[in-house]
């Protein structure tokens, strides 16, 4: 009984961050505002945009990939591959939901931007979902009031920050490759444990 009310639990938010992630993307629910000189071009990623009205740092990029959804979300998944500040990133327990998605819980920790600063963390929930029209959604948010996370003795030289609904909206386009819509929103000042 104690696993079906997690699993609901957890369920339940996956659907609020889906709820929250999805407008963001589309570009609908935060004021962004395109960076200056940022051209699309052969060599650039796209529409990069960022946002100065919400908590936290909020980031968007649109672009056009040669690569099909499902290998898209497979990389962007494996952060530390790709990511130069993540330092580590452990999939804690992943349970199947609908549609082929899943629910993961993510421990994952990142370098400090400098040595003037700590480490951050992370604990979050991942969702992995199909919607109706085929996109593929790959969208994450820290869980509060989790504690220290798996990794409680290492996690002492880390400072808990926090990931706003954020991810990769993923949709396939006609004649081969896909159109990605990724949204960064982050929270990074210190969190009392």
């Amino acid at each position: 009984m104690f696993y079906v009310c997690l699993f609901v639990r957890l369920l339940s938010v996956a659907e609020e961050t889906l709820a929250e992630f999805f407008p963001k993307a589309t570009g609908t629910a935060v004021d962004w505002v395109q960076i200056p000189g940022m051209k699309p071009g052969p060599d650039s990623v796209g529409i990069v945009a960022i946002s100065h009205t919400c908590s936290g740092v909020a980031a968007r990029a649109c672009g056009l990939v040669s690569l099909e959804p499902m290998k898209i979300a497979e990389i962007l998944k494996d952060r530390p591959s790709w990511f130069r500040d993540c330092r580590s990133l452990e999939v804690v327990t992943s349970f199947p939901v609908g549609k082929g998605g899943t629910i993961e819980l993510v421990y994952m920790q990142m370098y400090a931007p400098t040595t003037l600063a700590p480490a951050r963390d992370f604990w979050t929930l991942r969702y992995t979902t199909t919607l109706e029209d085929g996109s593929l959604v790959v969208c994450e948010r820290s869980l509060s009031g989790s504690g220290a996370g798996p990794n409680a003795s290492a996690a002492n030289q880390f400072v808990r920050a926090e990931m706003l609904p954020s991810g990769y909206l993923v949709r396939s386009c006609e004649g081969g490759g896909s159109i990605i819509h990724i949204v960064d929103h982050l929270d990074l000042e210190v969190r009392i444990r």
